[in-house]
């Protein structure tokens, strides 16, 4: 839990760095809930919200095959190999200022 908002946090440190980021996530549909009346009632404003169904996040979710630990030990090697931690600048859609 918590890895979709660090990527994000991490692309925007490497392209706009300087810019403040407020993150917020939710394990469990009850929190995710409290969240989202939470932002809808302002006081999560300016915040990037991640919500995760499954306490854990996806490697602990309904669809796992294999003992969570494993898959969370797995998914971490996949991340310790990956080339870039981020993708080029060149290859993105918008437009970095």
């Amino acid at each position: 839990a918590g890895g979709v908002a660090g990527a994000i946090e991490e692309c925007i440190k490497t392209y706009y760095p300087g810019t403040d980021v407020k993150i917020e996530h939710a394990e469990g549909l009850t929190e995710c809930k409290k969240m989202l009346l939470l932002a809808k009632a302002g006081r999560k404003n300016g915040c990037l919200i991640e919500g995760m169904a499954c306490p854990g996040g996806c490697v602990a979710g309904a669809g796992t095959n294999i003992a969570i630990a494993q898959a969370a030990k797995e998914v971490a090697k996949f991340k310790a190999q990956a080339r870039e931690s981020v993708p080029p600048a060149e290859d993105l859609d918008v437009k970095l200022d």
